[in-house]
């Protein structure tokens, strides 16, 4: 008996359920595209808020993080009870982003669900971090949120989606500021 034939057959397989599941399940990750609306209509649109943690602050409306530094921050969106969450954080070129949960991940400067989360009540913190090189120093910029309360059908229709702009200001390690223009 051939024993490959097997393994060929699970391949088939799996490939068939990724391509399923990145179609409705991860989004895409393409600065163009995450937009979530763009696809998904007509439903309830989730609530989106960042929340400072470590080494980070809100200062107005702005987030203030250190060069070099990596900081914490939080997103936080609520959907309807028993809706599933999808996002996309997009970051300025001058900030990387990393991932701290295994069901998220990062993939050109985009921070995203791998897979549709869950949660009965319909309240999520997804949790990152965010550090700024030395050349980003005095630099004001700008991470790019959108989610989606998504109802888990499969398909588009019926989902509601969020975006929003959190400007993010780079301060300087202590002992390195920037030079200010005058005037």
């Amino acid at each position: 008996m051939n024993k490959q034939l097997p393994v060929a057959a699970v391949a088939a397989l799996w490939l068939i359920v990724a391509h399923d599941a990145l179609a409705y399940g991860s989004g895409q990750f393409n600065s163009n595209l995450t937009r979530c609306n763009t696809c998904h209509t007509s439903g309830d649109a989730p609530s989106v808020k960042l929340t400072p943690m470590a080494r980070a602050a809100k200062v107005g409306a702005a987030f203030q993080i250190t060069a070099g530094t990596p900081a914490s921050l939080a997103l936080e969106a609520r959907t309807r009870p028993g809706k599933g969450l999808g996002f996309a954080i997009a970051a300025d070129a001058g900030l990387t982003l990393e991932s701290t949960r295994e069901d998220t991940r990062v993939d050109r400067q985009i921070l995203g669900h791998a897979r549709v989360l869950f949660a009965p009540d319909g309240r999520y913190r997804i949790e990152f971090r965010l550090t700024a090189p030395a050349a980003s120093c005095g630099r004001k910029l700008l991470l790019r949120a959108s989610v989606l309360a998504a109802n888990r059908d499969g398909t588009p229709a019926g989902d509601g989606a969020a975006a929003a702009l959190f400007p993010i200001s780079v301060n300087c390690p202590v002992g390195n500021q920037k030079a200010r223009p005058a005037g």
